[in-house]
């Protein structure tokens, strides 16, 4: 019996003919793989790299030895890891920026910091400027002002993530978080000011005028940055002793923005007489930066886990939401 007639007998019969079925063909095409990741993804993606790269070719004319191996490789995994805060946020949370707006403006602004970071020492080449002193104004340098106007906007995005992460709780602050958070700030802000006083001690703000107000301005910038980041971390701890969702994630960015918070020059002003050509000396560099580093790499993780998970527009203060 031929196909025709075979159908023709199934209709008779009450029955539907059974249509022939095909895979259609399909033109190129990206892998679903990628096509699956949201669009937002891939400019933290494509800028990650380009920093990266450029960061690399900054070291290519020049001498590779241990030290510098070590200290190129520190920077750029602290720059991926920093730059791709927003693409383990998108990725986690496509709607993070009608959602989490807060948190993903504070993401976009830390790629952006750490894009003029990079940047920086190379825009007086790229401007035709001297890199040096000139006219008498020392330090003052393009390049300079790049990289001041980068750690400003770096101060900014973690201000917004410490809002951003605040609105998120799905639960009021546990008992003892403000002590918690006062704490931290006078340990972290106590540290600064015996550093610094040793600093001053020896002459820091004598001499230039412009030398006095551009070593004022490093000392304000880092003291800022320190308060951000421990409001950062006394969110994330209250929420992981709250048990927010997904809890891994809060306990570990509660421990990264803490790492995070610590610089070498936080340590070294302790020390302010130690010989820089010394091994004592490059072992604090090392040792701070590495603690710096994995603590980037840590909230990198968390955001990657999920952190933070959207909460609900109203916090929950009794058994109605």
């Amino acid at each position: 019996m031929t196909p025709e007639r075979a159908d023709a007998a199934g209709m008779q019969a009450g029955k539907e003919p059974i249509p022939a079925s095909w895979d259609e063909a399909r033109g190129p095409h990206l892998p679903d793989r990628l096509t699956a990741v949201p669009v937002l993804v891939w400019p933290f993606v494509a800028l990650a790299v380009l920093l990266a790269v450029v960061q690399i070719r900054r070291h290519t004319y020049s001498p590779i030895d241990a030290s510098v191996a070590l200290s190129l490789g520190l920077t750029i995994a602290r720059l991926l890891a920093t730059t791709l805060l927003g693409a383990a946020l998108f990725l986690r949370h496509p709607d993070a920026w009608s959602r989490l707006r807060p948190v993903a403006v504070g993401v976009t602004l830390l790629a952006i910091a750490e894009a003029l970071r990079v940047l920086a020492p190379v825009a007086d080449d790229l401007l035709g400027r001297p890199s040096g002193p000139s006219d008498g104004v020392p330090i003052l340098t393009v390049s300079y002002l790049v990289g001041r106007t980068g750690a400003i906007v770096g101060i900014v995005g973690v201000a917004s993530l410490w809002v951003g992460l605040k609105a998120a709780r799905r639960t009021p602050d546990p008992a003892g978080t403000r002590a918690i958070l006062a704490i931290l700030l006078v340990v972290g802000l106590g540290i600064l000011a015996i550093g610094y006083g040793r600093l001053i001690s020896l002459g820091l703000f004598d001499g230039d005028a412009a030398v006095a107000v551009t070593n004022a301005s490093e000392l304000v910038i880092e003291a800022v940055q320190l308060v951000a980041w421990i409001a950062v971390a006394s969110v994330l701890v209250a929420g992981s002793r709250v048990r927010e969702r997904p809890a891994a994630a809060w306990l570990a960015g509660a421990f990264a923005a803490l790492a995070i918070s610590i610089s070498p020059g936080q340590i070294l002003s302790f020390l302010p007489s130690m010989d820089p050509t010394s091994g004592g000396y490059w072992l604090v560099i090392w040792s701070v930066s590495l603690v710096a580093t994995g603590g980037a790499v840590l909230l990198l993780a968390a955001f990657l886990l999920g952190l933070p998970e959207p909460g609900t527009t109203a916090r929950i203060t009794t058994g109605e939401s």
